[in-house]
């Protein structure tokens, strides 16, 4: 499992730079410290992922990746 090594914030989303390249099988969900999330695509950067939150910062947190939650 890969974890979240930097993010950002860009108004009710949060791009999460990650620690390994993202899983070659297809994924819908984020499974994120007990929480899912949708994921959404970020194009222009290697990675990384984005989430719709406005929470606390998810920096050193593990991620699973999922077709369901």
């Amino acid at each position: 499992m890969c974890k979240v090594k930097d993010e950002f914030v860009v108004g009710k989303y949060r791009i999460l730079g990650l620690d390994e390249p993202l899983p070659m099988q297809p994924f819908k969900f984020l499974l994120i410290a007990g929480k899912g999330y949708s994921a959404l695509n970020v194009y222009d950067a290697k990675d990384a992922v984005g989430i719709e939150d406005e929470g606390d910062s998810l920096i050193g947190e593990e991620v699973e990746f999922s077709m369901t939650i």
